[in-house]
């Protein structure tokens, strides 16, 4: 009986055609049509419509750079700005890639130039009346753009009241005149960075100039709040401002003080009944500076002190030093390390005690630290790190301490004891009384020494290396000790 014999085709497909690229900032997007053959298209003779192929591959010439993706266009990236490509692109079904099309057109990478922006908004701007004129102070804005292009240009404070009042230029105090007495203005400030773009304005305070010549019989003026300075203290990179405030019966809502030269600025709540204290930050040390105070009432105009004594802020305390270990106790499985830290005015987040064997560590805030853990009758050296909160002082690492061993305590003296206590003539301490140190001779080397209050409980415990230790006792409360070394005891006093 005769029939038909189907082989169904199982190879990779031919290569795509049509590619196109399109550069980008170190990349290119290159796009392509599929192959006219997917290679696994006939089952038994029947053509489907099925697309066979899986992915595609696009490699760059020159670097070889790959991309994978399942349909046009495929993003390929690392390339190098500046630098030709062109590329080849195969396709890939179940029995594998197939050839590479032809390589498409060259084109090269470019980088995308940044985007300006406008300078950000002026924050603060202080006005001052004066004699037919005012006097406009100003922070500069906390950014002049966004582009690493963009500098100031210059700023420009005009009259909201007559713009043909205006000043340009760079300074950040300016003076505008022919103004009229007794009429309010207010003063808008702007800057302009060096791609031509302008903030924001920012409006002043209210304030109304004084006539040149006070009429010949003024009439009495209603009590007006003012402002009256108590001290400035100069701090390091900073300065404090207290004054206080004769508010007339009005109420007074929060406060400014700025900084000259720089214009720095701080606010704050007026204080009731108090002086107001304002501290003014980042300020350049050895530089000399004065202050003016501006008060904001609910129920009146602000007003503005007149400038403060100038001060000089001081520089910042030298770089601290490691900690210095005057004390190691030993206990039952611990030692209680006391140090003295050196940080000259930075601030410490931890302090690390290590152990010398075994790298035993404890943190702690602050002196003394216990470390625990440790193995009884085995010596032991300790160092003490420091670690500090401003991210740039590095840790420091104080020398290692003197030895301690420690023990089980032990109660080896009976109370009744302390009075009848057996007299060595080998062994001798002194002071005694004593108040910081006891000196001690008469030692073997190699021995235990132990301080038992009057209740018989060890207190202190010290590993003697050399015939003669001196030994801290200013952490001890007041009262009588026994030292007890092997079966030699003395009695001490503690005041």
């Amino acid at each position: 009986k005769k029939g038909k014999l189907y082989v169904n085709k199982y190879v990779a497909p031919v290569a795509p055609t049509t590619v196109v690229a399109t550069p980008g900032d170190g990349q290119a997007s290159v796009s392509f049509d599929a192959p006219t053959d997917d290679g696994i298209g006939d089952h038994n003779g029947v053509t489907t419509a099925v697309n066979d192929i899986t992915s595609y591959k696009v490699t760059s010439t020159p670097d070889g750079f790959t991309a994978v993706g399942t349909t046009s266009p495929i993003i390929i990236t690392g390339l190098t700005n500046d630098v030709p490509y062109t590329f080849t692109v195969v396709a890939r079904n179940a029995v594998g890639w197939g050839p590479a099309s032809g390589s498409s057109a060259s084109v090269t990478p470019v980088a995308v130039p940044p985007v300006s922006t406008a300078p950000s908004q002026i924050s603060v701007v202080m006005a001052t009346a004066g004699v037919e004129e005012a006097t406009v102070a100003f922070a500069p804005p906390a950014s002049f753009g966004t582009s690493g292009l963009d500098y100031l240009d210059y700023y420009t404070v005009t009259c909201v009241q007559d713009n043909t009042k205006s000043v340009t230029g760079t300074a950040t105090t300016v003076t505008i005149t022919g103004l009229t007495a007794g009429t309010d203005y207010t003063f808008e400030v702007t800057a302009t960075n060096t791609e031509g773009l302008t903030s924001v304005p920012a409006v002043s305070n209210p304030v109304t100039p004084t006539p040149t010549v006070a009429p010949p019989t003024p009439p009495t003026p209603p009590a007006t709040p003012t402002v009256a300075f108590v001290r400035v203290t100069e701090g390091v990179e900073n300065a404090t401002v207290e004054f206080t405030t004769s508010n007339a019966g009005k109420t007074p809502t929060d406060c400014m003080v700025m900084s000259t030269p720089d214009n720095k600025v701080a606010t704050g709540t007026v204080a009731t009944g108090t002086a107001t204290s304002i501290t003014v930050e980042g300020l350049t040390p050895g530089t000399s500076y004065t202050f003016k105070v501006m008060v904001n009432f609910a129920d009146a105009p602000s007003i503005v002190s007149d400038a403060s004594r100038a001060v000089k802020p001081l520089a910042p305390p030298a770089n601290p030093t490691a900690p210095t270990i005057i004390d190691v106790e030993p206990g039952d499985g611990q030692v209680t390390v006391t140090f003295t830290p050196h940080n000259d005015g930075k601030t410490p987040t931890k302090y690390t005690v290590v152990s010398d064997p075994e790298n035993i560590s404890q943190e702690g805030a602050g002196s003394p630290i216990t470390v625990t853990g440790l193995t009884n009758g085995e010596t032991y050296t300790f160092t003490v790190t420091v670690t500090f909160a401003d991210g740039t002082t590095p840790p420091l690492t104080s020398d290692a301490s003197p030895s301690a061993t420690p023990e089980d305590p032990t109660v080896p003296v009976d109370p009744s004891d302390i009075n009848d206590v057996e007299k060595v003539a080998a062994m001798k301490l002194y002071p005694n009384p004593a108040t910081e140190n006891v000196t001690i001779t008469g030692l073997q080397g190699n021995e235990t020494i132990r301080f038992y209050d009057a209740n018989g409980r060890a207190v202190l415990t010290r590993k003697a290396t050399n015939s003669v230790e001196v030994i801290p006792v200013s952490h001890l409360q007041k009262g009588v000790y026994i030292v007890r070394v092997g079966t030699k005891a003395l009695k001490i006093v503690k005041i």
